[in-house]
């Protein structure tokens, strides 16, 4: 590194503190203009990462490309300054496309580290290089640092070596290999220094120089290696890793913590929600079962009240209205049977049943009836629960008009935002006021039926019964849609 000062760019009116190479910078630029003047900056700045590391001239390098116009001056720096940030300690030499790089023995992931000698031992010569190899292989064996340590002397960075014994004296002549000299351009590192990295890869120190010295042994100045020039570096970087480590540990012990405790409370989660789905599924078949229980009731009832109507007219010697109500109870029945199993059906099919409902009744009962379905009702598009209506018109029919010649069942039907009105009136004799129950069976039946379809269904279908004035009965089911 050059030796660094205070300077002063003159024309910018700037102090910097800077080396030689800063200096004749801002020399460069005060004093040169045009082309000139950018060609001398870029040369200076290529020369930079051979002494500066890229942050310390990061200033100087944004200066140079928001100045210079011309593109070919630009690439070149930017070419150089991109290496040269790529070869930064904590970068990995994987990025550099080295000449060396095969003959590593890099791992995935670092246990230990490589001093790599960068050409010759500093003060190897002759005979004597193999000695000081196996010196500095010890000397850092010795130290006892935790963690291996593998000194590299790539064959690929040894050159042509002569020994000249001229006028009695030993002088050692090396001609540099292509493969180091491209290197260590790529590295920004001198020939002959030491490369310490991780054994992943990442650039731990460069240049690395001033590691052996000469001690007198037996008479003789013997080369011996000082491993406080690596171990300083080696006992740093293990630091700074104990210390990321230590971090990273707490925090996969949180994480792992996290996930395990999420894991745990997830498995919990899935058997409760499984144990509510069990008793969900439990208490809806109960409900199923229920509902089929009251329909089989429902149908047999039906049933007992039609073959009492033809049992009727063939005591009153009609038995061609007998034989006609019986043909049209089939029919019915027919319908009845096909959408007994069905939970919905459409709002078409139930006015269809009670239809011919009525139309089987007034066989036996003279009385009239009525169905109006409002405009914005469109039966074939909308589902009830089956049977449901059925009940309230048979109760009407049985005990609201059956003892009133020419009585009258109204049946509206309308519709308030996503509701179903169901209206049914007759112009019977009413009942009690003091009594505001529900009578008959079918009746006691579709309540009961209700209850366990709005807890099936999550629905809120209601039903109420008031007197329809001046005389009669009046019954309104309500049905979310």
């Amino acid at each position: 590194m050059v030796t660094e000062f205070y300077g002063k760019d003159v024309l910018a009116g700037k102090v910097n503190y800077h080396s030689n190479l800063f200096s004749t910078y801002y020399f460069q630029k005060g004093f040169f203009t045009g082309y000139p003047k950018y060609l001398i900056l870029s040369e200076t700045l290529l020369k930079m990462p051979d002494t500066e590391y890229p942050t310390s001239f990061q200033h100087e390098y944004a200066d140079f490309m928001a100045e210079c116009k011309d593109v070919d001056l630009l690439q070149k720096v930017t070419q150089e300054y991109d290496i040269a940030m790529k070869a930064q300690p904590g970068k990995n030499i994987r990025d550099l496309q080295l000449s060396i790089e095969n003959d590593l023995p890099l791992k995935k992931t670092a246990d230990g580290y490589m001093v790599i000698i960068m050409g010759y031992l500093e003060g190897g010569v002759g005979s004597e290089y193999e000695e000081a190899f196996r010196n500095m292989t010890d000397s850092l064996n010795v130290i006892g640092l935790p963690t291996k340590i593998q000194v590299i002397r790539p064959e690929r960075y040894q050159g042509i070596s002569r020994i000249d014994t001229t006028n009695s004296r030993l002088v050692a002549y090396f001609n540099d290999n292509e493969d180091l000299l491209k290197d260590c351009k790529i590295l920004k590192i001198k020939k002959n220094s030491l490369l310490l990295i991780r054994n992943d890869g990442t650039i731990v120190a460069k240049n690395i120089s001033g590691y052996s010295r000469n001690i007198l042994i037996d008479k003789k100045f013997k080369w011996r290696f000082r491993p406080e020039s690596v171990s300083s570096l080696i006992q740093n970087d293990i630091k700074r890793n104990q210390k990321a480590g230590f971090n990273f540990s707490i925090l996969f012990i949180i994480l792992g913590t996290i996930l395990i405790s999420g894991g745990i409370a997830y498995i919990i989660f899935l058997m409760r929600v499984k144990q509510i789905r069990k008793r969900e599924e439990n208490k809806r078949l109960i409900t199923e079962l229920e509902l089929k229980a009251i329909r089989s009731q429902m149908n047999p009832h039906f049933i007992f009240n039609a073959l009492s109507s033809i049992q009727h007219l063939i005591n009153q010697g009609k038995n061609r209205d007998a034989n006609q109500y019986l043909l049209n109870f089939a029919k019915l029945l027919r319908m009845v049977l096909a959408t007994s199993e069905k939970k919905l059906v459409s709002l078409a099919d139930e006015i269809e049943q009670i239809e011919r409902y009525l139309q089987l009744e007034q066989l036996r009962i003279p009385f009239n009836y009525r169905i109006e379905i409002d405009e914005v009702i469109h039966p074939e598009n909308e589902e009830i629960p089956g049977m449901l209506i059925q009940p309230v018109v048979e109760n009407a029919v049985k005990h609201g008009i059956s003892g009133n010649r020419d009585g009258t069942v109204n049946i509206h039907f309308s519709k308030e935002a996503h509701v179903l009105l169901v209206e049914i009136t007759d112009d019977g004799a009413g009942f009690s006021a003091s009594s505001q129950s529900i009578n008959g069976f079918g009746l006691k039946a579709t309540e009961e039926r209700l209850r366990l379809i709005n807890e099936d269904l999550k629905t809120n279908i209601g039903i109420r019964m008031e007197s329809n004035h001046p005389t009669g009965t009046k019954v309104v089911i309500s049905i979310p849609l």
